[in-house]
């Protein structure tokens, strides 16, 4: 069976991830074909510039910007303008104040396809892009939140991904339709976040409707708190999707099923549990529909020349909602019990129980 992809640990395999960082942000081998997002010009980065967005000199790149404000448009090879370089480094005070400058430089996209938000993700300076957030939020920005490099992966995943929990309820909270997006590898970021077992970020993205839940092989976020043995994620999970326990990943199994067969029986236990419930309030529901339905007819005025006519229409009645309900119980006994001999386990330990339990108990005297 394919390995979860996991940043994790446990020993999984996971899809390989280019960890590099963009291209050198120091190299002076400038060339002037690079290109940027954000509807900026081609233009080469001056060499003084880039020293002072490496090394956080904000006051050299005042003073170039006022002699020529398209200075801060330059790129170096690699596609990053000048508030990239700087966010890669994580000087702050430089990244504000280019931005005061030069507000559109937010949009800029390198050749990874990475905002100055998403350098400063995933170069790990959590407080920075924090702040850079909050620039995002002018008029005509926003919506540069959104943007996915070239592996697939937003803001979001990044910092899921990369433990950054706090920024990651931020950037749901800024714009929750990042919680949609899938990466080349399947992934989204309530699948990471379960891998991660982080239950607060998943909380709020199983609050969004549309949030996608997917992960690599055909595996969604259920069968990943099904992997970590965490139950209380697994319940909230059923509790909101339910249907996820049903979807079969590439190789057909179900996250039942597969808890089944790993070490977590606490949590297949607590599906089972779940599932049951479902039954046993169908169940319910039926006993209490028939009567209801029989007290309202005999309140009913009824002729005694049509009490023929009355006893074939309740005697119908009674057998269509207790064929529909039989159907509907078998239907669910079917579907949960499928792939999942633990089910069968546990109601034959009952009925066992059951039938050897006397009424009132042993009496040891006897």
């Amino acid at each position: 069976m394919a390995e979860l992809a996991s940043s994790s640990g446990g020993g999984d395999e996971q899809p390989q991830m280019d960890q590099e960082l963009p291209t050198a942000a120091t190299s002076g081998d400038f060339t002037s074909d690079s290109s940027t997002g954000g509807g900026h010009e081609h233009l080469q980065m001056d060499q003084r510039l880039l020293t002072a967005a490496a090394s956080g000199d904000s006051t050299s790149m005042k003073e170039m910007a006022s002699q020529d404000p398209s200075i801060l448009l330059g790129t170096i090879p690699a596609g990053n303008i000048c508030l990239h370089i700087s966010s890669i480094h994580g000087h702050q005070a430089f990244c504000t104040d280019v931005v005061e400058l030069e507000e559109s430089l937010l949009a800029a996209l390198n050749l990874e396809g990475e905002t100055p938000l998403l350098t400063a993700v995933t170069s790990g300076h959590v407080s920075l892009a924090s702040v850079l957030l909050q620039c995002y939020r002018a008029p005509g920005l926003s919506e540069s939140i959104l943007e996915q490099d070239i592996r697939g992966c937003n803001a979001l995943h990044h910092a899921i991904r990369n433990g950054h929990r706090e920024l990651a309820l931020k950037l749901i909270e800024a714009k929750p339709a990042l919680s949609t997006h899938v990466n080349i590898w399947s992934e989204s970021p309530m699948y990471i976040a379960a891998l991660r077992d982080f239950l607060d970020v998943s909380e709020k993205l199983l609050e969004i409707p549309d949030s996608a839940h997917t992960g690599p092989c055909g595996y969604n976020t259920l069968r990943a708190a099904v992997r970590n043995g965490n139950p209380v994620l697994a319940k909230r999970i059923m509790e909101t999707r339910p249907w996820l326990a049903r979807e079969a990943d590439n190789d057909g199994h179900t996250p039942l099923s597969a808890a089944g067969m790993s070490c977590h029986v606490m949590v297949p236990l607590s599906l089972v549990k779940l599932q049951l419930e479902a039954i046993s309030m169908l169940l319910k529901s039926f006993l209490t529909t028939v009567p209801m339905l029989l007290t309202v007819q005999q309140k009913n005025e009824v002729d005694p020349r049509d009490a023929a006519s009355f006893y074939n229409l309740q005697r119908r009645t009674k057998l269509e909602a207790n064929e529909a309900s039989r159907k509907e119980a078998k239907s669910l006994i079917q579907t949960y019990t499928r792939n999942t001999p633990l089910v069968a386990i546990l109601i034959a330990t009952i009925t066992f129980a059951a039938a050897f339990t006397l009424p009132g108990g042993y009496i040891s005297g006897a």
